[in-house]
């Protein structure tokens, strides 16, 4: 299992940046992949690679660490410096002057861990559930994408069209990496066990295009790739398929189609902690999603291509459907 990267901020973003612009072959380019599979990458396809840890690196940190000012520490040794030299008379109001602050800022420390922590874990996740046991019965959502399905918007620079499935446009694009994604705008409750299936035609094993199936806890996609900072991923390229957890992690597990075999079904089930990932009916997956338990889910599939990447007249989505266990 891949570990999680582990980048300098500012001078390996300009880097990473850099390296896409000079393209595959440069030193910069190939400097910045050994960089990576250096620090445990381990995606074949060296686009997606570059432009994963591009993405995971800008989205910064979660939260800030709380640290004592100077003033407090310039008091405290005020304090310890009248002690010493025998003024009692003014060592008493600074003492209890330092013992206040002392007092206010563990209340302050405490309440701020407290508060990082609720909001962080938000609702408690109810027991985890065996999602191989339930039955997906009932429908909440199945079309042919042959048309634009209604209560789905599309996102991303990358242009998409609707002709025997949905199809990128064209790939030729002037970014260094180009993404169109459509989301089905309906959010599903956290706590809800919920399947999505999707039947996509493969890209060709020589293409640099990529295609994505994702489940997300961000509506909010990024106008240029159409992609969420927090998402569990199913992404085909390169002639595999792997995935990629919340997190950013990339799992271990891959797939490779058959000899000729230019389909593939695709299947993740998940609720509010676990996730399964079948393709072509086998179990490429399982384990824990890392989606926010508090936040309901969104559910999507993406095109990501290259600068000067041709479209690639094979792949398609052809069909998605969502469904959830029976009620009793």
């Amino acid at each position: 299992m891949a570990e999680t990267l582990d980048f300098e901020s500012d001078l390996q973003l300009v880097a990473l940046t850099d390296a896409l612009r000079a393209g595959p072959g440069s030193p910069e380019w190939r400097d910045a992949v050994a960089r990576i599979r250096a620090q445990g990458g381990d995606q074949a396809d060296e686009y997606l690679l570059l432009c994963t840890a591009r993405e995971h690196l800008a989205s910064g940190k979660s939260y800030r660490e709380i640290h004592a000012g100077p003033s407090f520490s310039r008091k405290v040794m005020e304090a310890v410096e009248q002690e010493q030299s025998g003024e009692r008379s003014k060592v008493a109001p600074t003492a209890g002057i330092v013992v206040f602050l002392s007092a206010l800022l563990i209340v302050a420390v405490v309440g701020s861990i407290g508060y990082y922590l609720w909001h962080t874990s938000g609702a408690k996740a109810p027991p985890k559930q065996d999602l191989g046991q339930l039955l997906f019965v009932d429908a909440a959502f199945e079309a042919k994408l042959d048309e634009s399905p209604q209560g789905w918007t599309m996102a991303g620079t990358l242009p998409l069209r609707f002709e025997n499935g949905l199809r990128p446009d064209n790939a030729n694009v002037n970014a260094d990496f180009a993404g169109g994604a459509i989301l089905w705008s309906k959010l599903i409750p956290a706590e809800q066990a919920t399947q999505l299936e999707v039947s996509v035609r493969l890209p060709s094993p020589e293409s640099k295009l990529v295609a994505q199936v994702f489940v997300t806890d961000d509506r909010n996609l990024s106008a240029a790739r159409g992609t969420s900072p927090h998402e569990l991923t199913w992404t085909y390229g390169n002639g595999q398929a792997g995935v990629a957890v919340a997190s950013g992690r990339l799992e271990s597990a891959s797939w490779k189609p058959a000899a000729k075999q230019d389909r593939a079904e695709v299947r993740i089930q998940f609720d509010a902690q676990s996730a399964a990932i079948d393709t072509a009916g086998q179990r490429l997956w399982s384990g824990e999603h890392g989606l926010d338990p508090a936040k309901p889910r969104y559910v999507g599939v993406r095109f990501l291509a290259p600068k000067g990447e041709k479209a690639d007249p094979n792949a398609a989505f052809e069909s998605v459907r969502v469904t959830k266990p029976r009620s009793p």
